[in-house]
């Protein structure tokens, strides 16, 4: 009987154990998820930031930039032309600005190429927390067919040792449906 007890005790603490490793790995992917969607929304905030730059600087390349409505249309385009607009433009204004202003616009993009690498890096940490979330389930599914198989044998020993009797034919038939439901 103590034994019994025991090893029910220690199937509990190995059951507690594998449900917080559960929650803890469901924990992580939220938090890589988030992470995720931390750095794409930083990604979309530097490169508004890295358009604005270059509107300020390179103002009299585009036309009513100064209006917000015609402003955001710009801003669209404004990266894609970056380099052309400073090849045509850097010596319409004063050299010190057009430096400044190039120096800042490599920084916000060193910025973005980071922040991809972090994206790579939050993507594979979810694929590899999926993957062992899976793993898991599968081995919790794997140890509970076992148990109930180790129940059905026990069960037959049981059964099959006294004699055959429909009493006892039905009392199995029924202990053996009862751990078919669970599953």
């Amino acid at each position: 009987m103590f034994s019994k007890l025991f090893g029910k005790k220690k199937e509990e603490e190995k059951e507690n154990q594998d449900n917080a490793l559960e929650e803890q790995i469901n924990d992580a992917i939220k938090q890589a998820e988030e992470g995720l969607k931390n750095e794409q929304e930083e990604i979309k905030s530097i490169l508004s930031s890295v358009k604005d730059v270059i509107i300020d600087t390179y103002i009299d390349y585009f036309p009513n930039a100064q209006y917000s409505y015609y402003r955001d249309q710009i801003k669209e385009e404004a990266l894609e032309k970056y380099p052309k607009i400073k090849e045509e433009n850097a010596s319409k204004i004063d050299a010190e600005v057009a430096e400044k202003c190039d120096k800042i616009v490599k920084a916000y993009l060193n910025q973005v190429e980071l922040r991809k690498s972090k994206i790579l890096f939050y993507e594979k940490l979810v694929k590899k927390y999926q993957d062992s979330q899976k793993q898991l389930k599968e081995a919790k599914e794997k140890k509970l067919k076992l148990e109930y198989y180790n129940q059905v044998e026990q069960l037959s020993k049981e059964y099959s040792n006294d004699d055959e009797s429909l009493n006892k034919s039905e009392a199995y038939k029924d202990e053996v449906d009862r751990l078919l439901n669970k599953i």
